[in-house]
């Protein structure tokens, strides 16, 4: 499923993607006005579960072992 049909198309909101390689966790700092909505997809566009924490201007996410993918924010 392409990310366009998940978030939808046709919004103003802008979109950021954050490609990772063979992490446990990430961090990445945002600078959206509002909680972004996030998808997690590895190589294949599969969506990886992860624990997700959102603040005011970050997102820590921590999978369960090693993984790629990309991250993408809206």
């Amino acid at each position: 499923m392409a990310i366009s049909q998940v978030f939808g198309s046709g919004s103003t909101l802008s979109e950021t993607s954050i490609p990772f390689t063979s992490v446990s966790s990430l961090s990445i700092t945002h600078q959206y006005q509002y909680r972004p909505q996030i998808i997690i997809v590895d190589g294949a566009n599969n969506v990886i579960i992860a624990d997700v924490v959102i603040t005011a201007s970050t997102v820590a996410i921590t999978f369960a072992g090693s993984t790629t993918g990309t991250v993408f924010l809206r």
